[in-house]
């Protein structure tokens, strides 16, 4: 039990790694033979997919009773023993002593997303990935959950605080339709085509998260009163990266795809709005 506890069953959700502890497994089955039984996907009654319509789910997983008596909503499982997570892929057992884990905390974990316990990274047959650590006791309670995204984001996250004044010095990105000034005192790093990666259940404000130097860097999808989607499907590159540090001392980072300078004054100031702490943006013409 004790080396079942340290290893994780690692599987595959709409193009995104999860990660599941093995004790908390009963079996792994065919996903046809989910019509014979009372089933319920938790991370679909949870709003946690995604896909187009054209995902495949091939296996569905299933947990132990002791998981299922705190996870399974009575009202979704007539037999108890077919409550689990639907999944595409099965990629295999990792050692807990393999991971390198970050623990993930607000802005990008919310009262409906809560079940991700951390991101690892993991090196599988087909080189290394990232995957998500699942809390299986946590899942009933994110499937029940009814507050959405947008009132758990106002009740508590990472605020950020405009200055009184204007930078004198800007770096400038373009992305959808929409110009980002970021004080250029504020930076920490410019990277070149940053891999970011989908946080599940993430509020519209989180475009998803990658790594700066072994540091997790939130990425921002901050917009100025526009209606194009910002979240990434999967895994999305960008030509390049602004990775900022805010006032908690965490790195958070906006993306685009072309960057430029620009100095206070010539009435910019007039025409940009503040988005969070050294950050400014504008709709383009």
């Amino acid at each position: 039990m004790e080396k079942m506890d340290s290893s994780y069953l690692v599987f595959e959700v709409d193009a995104v790694f999860y990660l599941l502890t093995l004790s908390c497994v009963e079996r792994i089955m065919d996903a046809d033979q989910v019509t014979e039984l009372s089933f319920v996907d938790f991370l679909h009654t949870a709003g946690g997919h995604t896909d187009s319509g054209n995902t495949v789910h091939r296996y569905c997983i299933l947990l132990k009773a002791d998981d299922i008596q705190s996870t399974c909503p009575d009202d979704f499982c007539i037999d108890r023993e077919a409550a689990g997570i639907l999944a595409s892929r099965i990629d295999g057992i990792v050692e807990s002593s393999y991971l390198r884990e970050f623990p993930l905390t607000e802005p990008v974990i919310n009262s409906q997303n809560h079940f991700l316990k951390s991101v690892a990274k993991i090196q599988l047959a087909d080189g290394e990935r990232w995957g998500y650590m699942l809390d299986a006791k946590l899942l009933k309670k994110a499937a029940e959950m009814d507050t959405p995204i947008q009132a758990a984001e106002e009740q508590g996250t990472e605020v950020w605080k405009t200055p009184a004044e204007e930078a004198a010095q800007y770096l400038i990105l373009e992305r959808e339709g929409q110009t980002i000034y970021i004080d250029r005192d504020k930076i920490v790093a410019v990277v070149m085509r940053p891999q970011i990666l989908r946080v599940p259940l993430a509020s519209d404000r989180v475009m998803g998260i990658s790594f700066y130097e072994e540091e997790l860097v939130v990425y921002y999808g901050q917009s100025v009163e526009s209606d194009k989607e910002c979240l990434p499907e999967g895994a999305r590159g960008f030509a390049c990266g602004i990775i900022f540090r805010t006032e908690q001392g965490h790195l958070a980072g906006m993306a685009g795809d072309s960057t430029g300078e620009a100095s206070a004054g010539s009435g910019l100031t007039d025409s940009i709005l503040p988005l969070g702490d050294g950050v400014w943006g504008k709709r383009s013409d």
